[in-house]
């Protein structure tokens, strides 16, 4: 199913283009289908983007940022890269975002069997350790219902500022750490 892209940040570092080719060709081997877009931040201006550009797999796009700093006069911040990266490509992308399913990972992360929107055909290999039965959780991807995988940061998230981040009023400043726990972290 062509209806799948898939994206990830990086920088212009020797060991992110490593990284990136070994996502791909992992992606490759496992039969992917979809596009992928390799977001690109930070790069000097003598970058080779060219061989960032080339690749095994054959729907292989990279998009290139600006330098992100969200305050004037400060100095680069990386950790901007990747929300304000997937931000940049969705709102600039040639060709432009129409896939229904947008997959965002990491890249140092490899395919071991392809990513589906409809889930994976054998529901045993879901890993699933929250409160509800594990019958009662879908890895299929659907408008209104995304499916991720956990992370280290857990509920640690709902003790930020959430106003500030997500602003005054936000359903985020709401959630509590049981169900940030279950179905955010």
């Amino acid at each position: 199913d062509d209806d799948i892209h898939i994206v990830f940040s990086t920088d212009c570092s020797g060991y992110q283009n490593w990284q990136a080719e070994a996502l791909a060709y992992s992606a490759l081997m496992v039969g992917q289908q979809g596009h992928i877009t390799r977001i690109v931040s930070n790069c000097p201006d003598d970058a080779d983007f060219a061989m960032m550009r080339r690749s095994s797999y054959p729907n292989y796009h990279v998009h290139i940022t600006p330098k992100f700093s969200l305050d004037e006069g400060r100095e680069y911040f990386p950790y901007y890269n990747k929300p304000l990266g997937v931000d940049h490509w969705i709102k600039n992308a040639v060709p432009a975002v129409s896939q229904s399913v947008v997959v965002l990972l990491d890249p140092d992360m490899v395919f071991v069997q392809p990513i589906r929107p409809d889930g994976v055909k054998n529901k045993d290999y879901i890993l699933y350790t929250g409160h509800r039965k594990k019958s009662e959780v879908s890895d299929a991807v659907r408008e209104g219902h995304p499916v991720g995988q956990q992370y280290l940061i857990g509920s640690g998230w709902v003790n930020f500022k959430r106003d500030l981040i997500c602003g005054p009023g936000s359903p985020c400043t709401t959630v509590s750490h049981d169900t940030a726990n279950e179905h955010y972290a």
